[in-house]
């Protein structure tokens, strides 16, 4: 928490205002709670808070709301007018009377425990700004200083949240979720050699060999530290091996970048109109719009987030072979319409997507990119351009 110090223990608050107002929130809950004559809450020690240490400043109608919440007259203030008190303070503390004697009852947690741990255990780092900090130009930095969650880290937070009671499908959600995200990479390279080999085929890494969120996830490395770590350095080590159409990249070549024609989140929505086979928006703006339709609100919502993942490997597979990229090679960049294989050293290389040992398919590949990229050329909109059009029939 930012403050800066008025001096006779009086602090102003810069950064922290919220966090410290749900604190005192959940603080007058449980001193209205120790009131009642409910037995469980009665061993609830909390006669050490008699003062209200939180005061609005130009704010009375705030101030008014959170002294009436202290002096537990919350009923009183629900007939006030919406002028004389804060909404959003009042509605904020309803919350709390309504979910957490849920969740201490889910989750088997006397009140006196749950009481004990946040006053003795959550600590709260306070950070004085000197005393010649301009604070109104503190406070704009700030609030703009940061990246908030991106949508499709909302979305995966959401999936996580309804496989909590599956450890092994959080893993295996995450890690697909991780190695699809890099829409400039090809999949294969998001997962451990030995993955590799067990998903995409031990003779090539051309193919997918599974056909179902139950089969990845038995092929799937079991979450351990210590496979992490052997995870890291073999991805790492990966990475700097990657290879260039048919020949091993060495230490001194210039390796190659390929640029995406869609962004992760609009690639999200076509996996899912794939999945659906429903002509949803692709309006990635409305993402966690069109997610809430079609998983969160339908049934059996955990068998659709596993079969969504199923599908989001599956279409980011068949993705990086069919769907044109550009591709950056020493300094210069093309069009290109690749897949990734294994050579006999175990190293990744990039090939024609339709190229064949002894087969001379190239006047194929040629023209299918010269037509694919004329769709991209065409209308290059991340959303609606002309190879995004023609995409989820692709993949489906």
């Amino acid at each position: 928490m930012v403050v800066f110090d008025r001096g006779s223990d009086n602090f102003e608050v810069i950064d922290g205002q919220q966090r410290l107002t749900t604190l005192s929130l959940l603080a007058a809950y449980l001193k209205e709670k120790t009131s009642t004559q409910e037995t469980n809450w009665q061993e609830v020690e909390i006669d050490w808070f008699k003062r209200l240490n939180l005061r609005f400043d130009s704010r009375p109608n705030s101030q008014a709301t959170i002294e009436a919440i202290f002096r537990n007259r919350v009923q009183s203030l629900d007939l006030e007018s919406p002028k004389k008190s804060n909404i959003e303070v009042l509605h904020g503390y309803k919350q709390i009377q309504k979910i957490l004697p849920q969740k201490l009852t889910e989750y088997k947690v006397a009140p006196q425990d749950f009481s004990m741990f946040l006053f003795e255990k959550v600590q709260i780092m306070q950070v004085k700004v000197p005393k010649d900090t301009d604070l109104n130009h503190y406070f704009e930095i700030m609030n703009n200083r940061g990246e908030q969650l991106e949508k499709h880290e909302v979305l995966k937070s959401r999936m996580m949240e309804h496989l909590k009671d599956d450890k092994l499908s959080q893993n295996c959600l995450d890690l697909v979720w991780e190695a699809c995200a890099n829409m400039e990479g090809y999949v294969q390279m998001g997962f451990s050699k030995s993955e590799r080999n067990a998903i995409f085929g031990a003779e090539n890494w051309d193919r997918l060999t599974i056909s179902s969120f139950q089969e990845l996830q038995e092929k799937i490395d079991k979450p351990t530290n210590k496979s992490s770590t052997q995870n890291i350095e073999e991805t790492l080590d990966e990475i700097l091996g990657k290879a260039r159409k048919n020949i091993n990249l060495k230490d001194e070549e210039i390796s190659e970048r390929f640029n995406s024609v869609v962004s992760f989140p609009n690639f999200l929505i076509h996996v899912l109109r794939v999945q659906t086979e429903s002509d949803i928006s692709l309006d990635d703006k409305k993402l966690l719009l069109v997610f809430e339709e079609y998983i969160f609100k339908s049934e059996n919502t955990v068998e659709k987030i596993k079969n969504f993942v199923f599908h989001l490997l599956r279409c980011k597979f068949l993705y990086d072979q069919y769907i044109v990229k550009r591709e950056f090679i020493n300094g210069k960049d093309s069009w290109s319409l690749k897949r990734m294989a294994k050579d006999q050293k175990d190293k990744p290389y990039y090939k024609n997507t339709f190229e064949e040992e002894n087969i001379d398919l190239g006047d194929i590949n040629k023209c299918l990119l010269m037509l694919l990229s004329a769709f991209h050329v065409s209308n290059p909109s991340q959303n609606y351009g002309g190879t995004k059009r023609v995409m989820t029939v692709l993949l489906r």
